[in-house]
């Protein structure tokens, strides 16, 4: 900026200090501050005063002064020079300049010969002879801006990398595809100051010269990975989003935005990555380009993770599915089965039962990177996902068939081996855990004391009268704890006849223990009580003229045996007995016919007998 003051506009700055430096967006260092600037041509002016009823910033600020200027009036380029060099001190020392004078232009000239004398510190080695030069009381002996630039300390590789990418778009393409390829280990050297603010901008420039997007993404997300989320969105997204959308990218340029979509996704809101970088690898998935199908395998696994429910069931699961059918690579199906586990972890079971394992089943290959790529899928899905049900059904047949029909080298079948023992280890342990909580709520159902099932039916036909329960226990306190009083009643028995499969229920063993309220002989009937599940018929006689029930109430005698109900007629002298009650009938009911018994058939005809016929039932089908 000095030189092109010189040079071309004829002028002097004559007041280069830190304030009249500006920086832009992009980095770009600006000179500012023209306010003092005169003519080359008129060199000698008045001699400097300082005006102590003005203000500091409207007038030139003496710390930063060439000699020359304060004492004599004499301005030239070398007086900006002079200037350059009390900048380049500040920089490195928190904006203080070498010449510590104050206000006070008697007090400058010492302050300009102390700072000659002393050792120059705060500076970096190579600077340090420089800004020596620079600050010489002799103008004819300062340094000049040309000598400047061509110093050892501007000749180094990120000062020369820097201007070269500034004068890149004039540069013949090989040079600019020698000169990109080699900036990825420049980079790192940079200050992240100068990375962020300065190389960082001048490389998303270069993103419009699309035949060298290949060479030129790979440096701008070499510096963008360093940014923070809220820096990447303002920095970097606005200029490098747009390629993701690009038209006739070539394979390398898909590649490398491929490699780095995981960084993308971290740096940027979901609903933008989803938006702009997800169609990218979708369409990748389905390429043709081998390739471009491997790059968005690999990246898959690393953007599932945090990618949306619907976009990873509708949208990403069908593309990797149809590239895993259509692959005739072996390295594309396993890099897919992989691709699927990392899935698994956010799919739900339905959509694994509906989608992913018809598609393992009709896997015809027996490679042994692919069979042990879908034993480790099935591992997830047996131990993490499924359960016993369903692990005993998908899991464990395929398992053993992968055992018997592929040939293994023996480390891959030992590693088989133990996946299918530890499944099935699961498996049993599993339900026998279901097994012993069964056993085990059967022997608290033994255990626990009859209840009283006494209903108002039962209730209105032991009495013949419209009672309920609650009131029968009030009127017959005996009624009201039947089991410790049972002793006090006579003694009866019951009669039941049941099957002996499994064992019987104790519905009715309220009414068993029932107390008698009178000294009258209860009826007699006697338990058989066997192993069943299924009530057989009861037997019921009366020897007394009444009787008290399990219900609390006392039964009316039995008619006299002469006498006929309805028609008076002289009966029997025997009162005939109760015919059984069928379970289910009450009095006064005609007994329920019994349902149709349909004859089991030859694979019906085991344990429980309860299986529907397997005929037509293929597990692999």
């Amino acid at each position: 900026a000095l030189q092109f003051l010189h040079r071309d506009a004829n002028l002097v700055h004559g007041n280069l200090q830190p304030s009249a430096v500006v920086v832009n967006a992009k980095g770009d260092w600006k000179l500012a501050g023209l306010g003092f600037a005169q003519p080359t041509a008129n060199q000698r002016r008045a001699a400097f005063e300082y005006d102590y009823g003005m203000p500091a910033h409207t007038q030139q600020t003496l710390a930063f002064m060439a000699p020359e200027l304060v004492s004599e009036g004499s301005c030239t380029p070398m007086s900006d020079a002079f200037s350059l060099g009390c900048l380049a001190y500040a920089l490195h020392n928190r904006g203080t300049s070498p010449i510590d004078c104050g206000t006070d232009p008697g007090a400058h000239r010492k302050a300009v010969i102390s700072a000659a004398q002393q050792h120059i510190r705060g500076l970096p080695d190579a600077l340090v002879p420089i800004i020596g030069r620079l600050l010489s009381t002799d103008a004819a002996n300062r340094m000049s801006l040309d000598e400047f630039q061509r110093s050892a300390y501007f000749d180094n590789i990120l000062v020369s990398s820097l201007r070269y990418l500034e004068a890149l778009a004039a540069q013949p393409d090989d040079q600019k595809i020698a000169f990109m390829q080699n900036l990825s280990r420049i980079i790192p050297g940079y200050p992240a100051r100068v990375r962020r603010r300065k190389l960082l901008p001048m490389l998303l420039d270069q993103t419009n010269d699309h035949a060298l997007l290949q060479f030129t993404l790979p440096n701008v997300f070499l510096v963008a990975e360093d940014l923070s989320q809220k820096e990447f969105e303002s920095l970097a997204a606005p200029g490098l989003l747009p390629v993701y959308s690009l038209a006739g990218l070539t394979t390398a340029a898909i590649v490398v935005l491929l490699k780095h979509a995981s960084m993308m996704q971290t740096k940027i809101d979901a609903k933008v990555f989803g938006q702009q970088v997800m169609p990218l690898v979708y369409n990748s998935l389905v390429s043709s380009d081998p390739l471009v199908q491997e790059q968005a395998l690999d990246a898959v696994p690393l953007i599932s993770q945090k990618l949306k429910y619907v976009d990873l069931r509708d949208h990403l699961l069908p593309r990797v599915q149809q590239l895993y059918a259509r692959a005739t690579i072996l390295a594309h199906k396993v890099r897919a089965l992989v691709c699927l586990q990392n899935m698994l972890n956010s799919l739900d079971k339905p959509t694994i039962i509906s989608r992913i394992l018809p598609m393992l089943k009709k896997t015809r290959t027996r490679e042994p990177q692919v069979v042990m790529a879908m034993v480790s899928v099935y591992e997830y899905l047996g131990m993490e996902k499924l359960d016993n049900g369903e692990v005993a059904r998908e899991v464990i047949p395929v398992l053993w068939a992968f055992v018997v029909e592929t040939r293994l080298p023996v480390k891959e079948f030992d590693i088989l081996m133990d996946v299918v023992k530890r499944i099935s280890e699961k498996v049993k342990e599993g339900q026998r855990m279901k097994a012993e909580e069964i056993e085990r709520i059967d022997r608290q159902t033994l255990l626990q004391p009859p209840k009283d099932t006494t209903t108002r039916d039962e209730a209105s036909l032991a009495t013949g009268s419209g009672t309920t329960r609650g009131r029968d226990a009030l009127s017959n306190p005996l009624a009201q704890n039947p089991i410790t009083n049972s002793a006090k009643a006579t003694q009866s028995s019951w009669e039941w006849d049941a099957p002996t499969s499994v064992e019987a229920d104790d519905m009715f063993g309220s009414f068993a223990n029932a107390s008698v309220s009178s000294p009258v002989r209860s009826p007699q009937v006697s338990l058989k009580h066997t192993a069943s599940g299924k009530l057989g018929a009861m037997k019921l006689g009366t020897t007394a003229a009444a009787a008290t029930t399990a219900f609390g109430m006392t039964l009316p005698p039995p008619p006299p045996p002469s006498t006929s109900l309805k028609t008076g007629a002289v009966a029997s002298s025997r009162q005939p007995a109760m015919q059984p009650l069928s379970f289910g009938q009450s009095l006064g009911q005609p007994a329920l016919a019994p349902l149709p018994r349909k004859q089991p058939t030859a694979q019906q005809k085991h344990i429980g007998g309860k299986t529907a016929d397997l005929d037509d039932f293929d597990p692999f089908a």
